[in-house]
């Protein structure tokens, strides 16, 4: 890997390590092992790329396209916008599920690429997210239940499942192995919450709970920090993945950032990177000490708002689930963790003056003073005590959130018209 990046064989790190093998990895190890032992990155590029054209084929050639027998050319919801303009654009928008639907090819041998199998057929984000990924599911599934695509929302669901239950214990960031050290934000309680919302499948949820209660303790297990504050100590959550070396999708870029700092300190510079990937805010100045290299990030720092606030929201759909489950001693004690950490959010993460919830960091011990979007988080997910009603508000008219809203669907908008793609992030 880090001789085809050297090389630059390919303009994106992420093609090589998403080309399946010709031979089992062992045999392609040996061969390489052979020609050139210990000689790796002084090796000719001619040479190298004819190894490559031996041994792997086309990224991506272990998926292949799939139908989708729950499309609707006309769903309702999208027929009920008004402006003529924007239902025309949520229609193009809605056939575009029929480019991105991917499944496993059958008969994959599994051990000669990277992919993550998985039993059903997926969304993909598209170009070069080839695969499955976690908290684009989210938002991929609500655009499906919008469309009425109850079965391919299903199969979603069941494949994170598998990850959970059958394979990992947690759901990795994306369907890769490389991607087996970091997950993104928890949003599958969230994904199976709109789904029982529209669909009523009390069954379905039976039966996919208990995989979205293990989620959670993969949260609580590996990713929290104990804070004091004052006589309490909060026991909060933060993104830090387990790695100390580059990322193999974007090994490039994060090798040359290495190259920018001391040998010694390239084990946690590489750490933070992952970490920060963890996030989804890949990359924000929200990480980084100085807001303007990424040399200075620290995301394992970094105690966040938003994380903490998804994780609330979590505990409380797992209450509510529960309660529709019929398991009501759960559903209450998970409404009393949710009340407690309630309680530690504002203890935390709360700036009286500033009337916002503020990230905490664990260098300084207090809260970054800049303002980025996920202020906004904990009113998403309700994870606010009832004294801080009024303050809410007042954030919310502070952003000014239709205008903010409708800003951003026309942006969009017009940036679509223009070039055909989609705006990723318009915060750095």
């Amino acid at each position: 890997m880090k001789a085809v990046n050297i090389h630059k064989l390919f303009p994106d790190s992420k093609t090589f390590v998403d080309m399946p093998m010709t031979k089992d990895p062992h045999e392609v190890w040996s061969e390489f092992e052979k020609i050139y032992d210990f000689k790796r990155e002084h090796v000719e590029k001619s040479d190298l790329e004819n190894f490559i054209k031996k041994y792997f084929t086309e990224a991506g050639t272990e998926l292949t396209d799939c139908d989708l027998d729950d499309w609707k050319e006309m769903p309702k919801k999208l027929m009920r916008i008004q402006d003529n303009h924007l239902r025309k654009w949520a229609l193009e928008l809605n056939r575009m599920w029929l480019r991105l639907c991917r499944k496993v090819k059958p008969g994959v041998n599994s051990n000669r690429n990277s992919l993550i199998d998985v039993p059903y057929h997926f969304i993909v984000p598209g170009g070069r997210f080839r695969e499955y990924y976690y908290w684009d599911a989210y938002w991929i599934i609500k655009g499906l239940i919008a469309c009425e695509m109850y079965n391919t929302t299903k199969a979603m669901l069941m494949n994170f499942e598998n990850l959970v239950d059958r394979l990992y214990g947690f759901i990795p960031n994306g369907g890769r192995i490389y991607y087996l050290r970091r997950s993104q934000p928890p949003f599958f309680a969230g994904m199976v919450y709109e789904y029982i919302e529209a669909t009523k499948d009390y069954d379905f949820l039976k039966s996919i709970l208990p995989a979205v209660i293990k989620e959670l303790g993969f949260w609580q297990n590996y990713r929290t920090i104990l804070i004091k504050k004052g006589k309490f100590t909060h026991r909060l959550f933060q993104y830090n993945t387990p790695t100390n070396v580059e990322r193999p999708e974007s090994f490039a870029a994060d090798h040359m950032i290495g190259k920018q700092v001391h040998a010694a300190d390239r084990p946690k510079l590489f750490q933070n990177i992952a970490s920060a990937a963890e996030s989804g805010w890949d990359f924000s100045s929200r990480w980084f000490q100085d807001k303007m290299s990424m040399r200075t990030i620290e995301t394992t720092d970094i105690v966040p708002v938003d994380l903490n606030a998804i994780m609330c929201w979590n505990m409380k759909i797992i209450s509510y689930l529960s309660y529709l489950a019929g398991d009501r001693d759960r559903s209450v004690c998970y409404e009393k963790q949710s009340n407690s950490f309630r309680r530690s959010m504002r203890s935390v993460f709360y700036d009286k003056k500033k009337g916002v919830w503020l990230d905490y960091n664990l260098r300084t011990e207090r809260l970054n003073s800049e303002f980025y979007g996920y202020i906004a988080v904990p009113l998403f997910t309700k994870c606010y005590q009832q004294l801080n009603l009024r303050k809410s508000f007042q954030i919310v008219e502070f952003m000014n959130a239709f205008n903010l809203a409708h800003k951003w669907i026309m942006g969009n908008y017009m940036v679509y018209q223009k070039t055909g793609h989609m705006w990723e992030k318009v915060e750095i």
